[in-house]
């Protein structure tokens, strides 16, 4: 690896990126220095969430173990526990100097250096995270060490402060448009999600340090043109910087004054489509967190981006936030879907079954917002748009600390690639079904002597159409393969196909030695070649031993055991539950039985 050089509705969810905030008291120009608590309130049911939204809060993160029963964090502000207190709403203050507690968390993991990165993912300077400086070094980094593959950082406008919107190019012949699909990146629209910022850089650099080993990031590269704008709110993170040198600021806006004492526009409700906020979802008060401008594009950071975007023609835009650990897709502004939703339900699956994360509708996962990148790209110009949110309230919420920070990068990488891959054609493999062919003896199980067919599944969960091969391997020699390579042929985008009219099929001559007949699947058309390892059992699976527990056959305790060594029992489970969330059912499965195997009465 490489060097970088240092330098629903509205009741259903309340996530971190897209905070519904109004302060109590005017935000000065030393705000970013203001102390801030994190309170985490208890709501039962929708009046009181509509209590809560109504008092103007600086609402962070929410956890939902029942509609009727929420935790929704709030980041305070002087008086704000107050007038929870008075409003008659459970609350609990976790932690009552934010900056001070990071402060601890940062002094408990010094920079080791132990990394191939200068800085090491999860070690810049500002508390763990990446400065401006060192972000605009590491993108210089980039160019110097792979000129082919990465442009020099451009400039696509400035920040209301003047300072510049940098953009880079990853692609092969990064030089030429090539008619490759487009794939737009970009993080820190709200200056305290330096998260989003940290894992963009590590997934460039996975990238270009993979070209020519990595099959994948080699694929990428060559068969996409990749943009990325690292950091849309340069002053406002900056100002973080600023007040909070070691990280831990809670700045959001950018640094417009507007010319009453507050200042600042969220850059996420600055754009066009939806700004209005026909069903709610951002204010006009300059105040608030969420303030969306004096008009749609008024803010120089956000015309940038739009007067880029319009220049390219993305198939996909990827615009990261924090915290959540939710991707989110169109629409923000209603509780609705757009026509291709059908489109962004297999696009989400697929792209989070690796970090398991939920995806779906920004209107119901989290609540309206409007004027949102996510809807604009989408509506603008027909971009599949999606906010991935990273981390969560118990990684350390906007500002992680020491190896959280790469461990929350790392974990989302699956995610970021595949919002490459899938802007062409891209294979899955669904199922891969054996079955005894004709001429065997019919009891469905292949053995020596027989032949076995192979029908394998695949869909297209790209954006391109693309013709589909299936091939079947012989790992072992002595097995021989007949019908090895099927072209299955054109593969619509978000299609299926398969061979099932024509399967792929193997022999095992008779005296085979072994019990497993080992084979290749391989899939290709989409410009990838994958391969699967197919073991097909030759001998009938035997059932050594079964028990529904309801008897007493012999089964005891460990002597002295706990619930992780042996502190077992033969008994009816106890349902177990926490916050409202049912964790372990209090029943099991056997027809017209009540008794199962469990630690101490809990499954």
């Amino acid at each position: 690896m490489h060097v970088l050089s240092p330098g629903s509705n509205l009741l259903l969810s309340i996530a971190a990126c897209c905070c519904l905030a109004v302060p109590c008291a005017a935000q000065a120009l030393d705000a970013g220095r203001e102390v801030r608590s994190l309170i985490e309130v208890r709501v039962t049911g929708p009046a009181q969430m509509q209590q809560l939204l109504a008092m103007d809060l600086d609402l962070a993160g929410c956890r939902t173990p029942l509609l009727a029963q929420r935790r929704v964090e709030v980041i305070g502000r002087v008086g704000d526990a107050n007038r929870l207190r008075q409003s008659g709403l459970q609350y609990t203050v976790h932690i009552a100097d934010l900056g001070a507690s990071h402060a601890a968390a940062v002094a408990q993991f010094p920079a080791t250096g132990e990394d191939t990165l200068t800085p090491p993912i999860g070690q810049g300077s500002m508390g763990g995270h990446y400065t401006l400086a060192e972000m605009e070094s590491i993108l210089d980094d980039f160019h110097q060490q792979y000129p082919q593959l990465c442009s020099q950082r451009v400039s696509i406008g400035q920040s209301i402060e003047g300072r510049d919107l940098w953009m880079v190019k990853i692609s092969d012949n990064v030089g030429v448009d090539e008619g490759e699909p487009e794939v737009y990146y970009d993080a820190l629209h709200h200056a305290r999600e330096p998260l989003s910022l940290s894992t963009t850089l590590l997934f460039m650099d996975e990238l270009l340090d993979g070209y020519g080993v990595d099959p994948e990031a080699t694929f990428l590269i060559d068969e996409r043109e990749l943009y990325f704008i690292p950091c849309v709110n340069p002053d406002g993170y900056e100002f973080n910087r600023s007040n909070s040198p070691n990280g831990g600021g809670l700045w959001r806006k950018n640094r417009r004054d507007n010319g009453n004492g507050t200042y600042g526009v969220d850059l996420n409700r600055n754009y066009a489509t939806f700004w209005s906020a026909p069903n709610g979802g951002s204010s006009s008060s300059p105040s608030s967190e969420t303030y969306r401008g004096a008009a749609p594009f008024s803010e120089p950071e956000i015309a940038a981006v739009e007067a880029f975007a319009a220049s390219r023609q993305f198939v996909q835009v990827f615009s990261s936030h924090s915290y959540t650990d939710v991707l989110l897709r169109p629409w923000a502004y209603q509780a609705g879907d757009p026509a291709n939703v059908t489109a962004y339900n297999v696009l989400g699956a697929f792209m989070v079954a690796e970090n398991g994360i939920q995806h779906g509708r920004w209107g119901t996962l989290l609540y309206i917002s409007s004027g949102t990148s996510v809807d604009h790209h989408h509506a603008a110009r027909g971009s599949y748009s999606w906010t991935p949110e990273l981390g969560r309230a118990n990684e350390g919420g906007f500002w992680p600390v020491g190896p959280t920070i790469e461990a929350i990068a790392r974990r989302h990488q699956r995610m970021f690639r595949k919002a490459s891959l899938t802007a062409g054609a891209a294979f899955a493999v669904d199922s891969v079904t054996v079955s005894e062919a004709a001429g065997g003896n019919g009891n469905f199980l292949v053995e020596p002597g027989e032949t076995g067919e192979v029908v394998v599944a695949v869909g297209n969960v790209g954006m391109a159409a693309a013709s589909l091969s299936v091939e079947l391997v012989a790992v072992d020699p002595s097995l021989s393969v007949g019908s090895g390579v099927v072209v299955v042929g054109n593969v619509s985008a978000f299609g299926n196909g398969s061979n099932a009219g024509a399967p792929l099929t193997f022999s095992v001559p008779l005296g085979f030695p072994g019990d497993v007949a080992q084979l290749l699947v391989r899939v290709t058309g989409d410009g990838r070649t994958q391969e699967e390892a197919l073991d097909v059992l030759l001998v009938p699976l035997r059932t050594a031993v079964e028990d529904d527990f309801e008897q007493d056959h012999g089964f005891a305790r460990a002597p002295n055991g706990t619930a992780t060594t042996g502190l077992w029992e033969r008994a009816a489970p106890s349902q177990t539950s926490s916050g409202g969330v049912i964790l372990q059912p209090g029943n099991q499965t056997t027809p017209g039985g009540s008794r199962c195997w469990v630690t101490d009465g809990r499954p």
